[in-house]
């Protein structure tokens, strides 16, 4: 956003970061950039206000409401795994929050990126690509 409007004012309101990697750079950066400003709460209410959209918000940290008035919100969803319905009644085994867990592998299942676990797009590639290889073994391959 900011490379391509320069003089765009960003609110990232967020519960806890990730910046594992690269990414931990692009934070960094992110982080000293000026016209970016981070808010730890989450974001309880938008509405319109003149033409602009008015964002309120608890700050985790203060206790605090925090306000901004913006053009643009983009919301992002947290992650749910929907490993209930899995065909051919799978026999599997979830932790607490319902991601598939190594435990049902011995079931003939081996699980991989996002349903086992929150994960960027990289390390999402590298299970799969563990998993096949798993698969592969489970059934005899080399």
């Amino acid at each position: 956003m900011r490379e391509m409007y320069p003089e765009a004012d960003v609110h990232v309101f967020y519960i806890d970061l990730r910046a594992p990697g690269r990414l931990e750079d692009f934070y960094t950066k992110t982080k000293a950039d000026e016209k970016i400003q981070f808010h730890r709460g989450k974001v309880g209410k938008v509405a319109s206000q003149n033409g602009k959209l008015a964002l309120q918000a608890e700050d985790t940290l203060t206790g605090n409401i925090t306000t901004a008035t913006v053009d643009m919100v983009v919301l992002a969803t947290g992650m749910v795994p929907e490993t209930a319905d899995l065909p051919g009644g799978a026999n599997i085994t979830c932790d607490e929050m319902g991601f598939i867990t190594p435990q049902s592998e011995s079931a003939g299942l081996v699980g991989a990126g996002v349903c086992t676990q929150p994960l960027e797009v990289a390390c999402t590639i590298q299970d799969a690509t563990g998993a096949a290889l798993k698969g592969m073994l489970q059934l005899g391959g080399e």
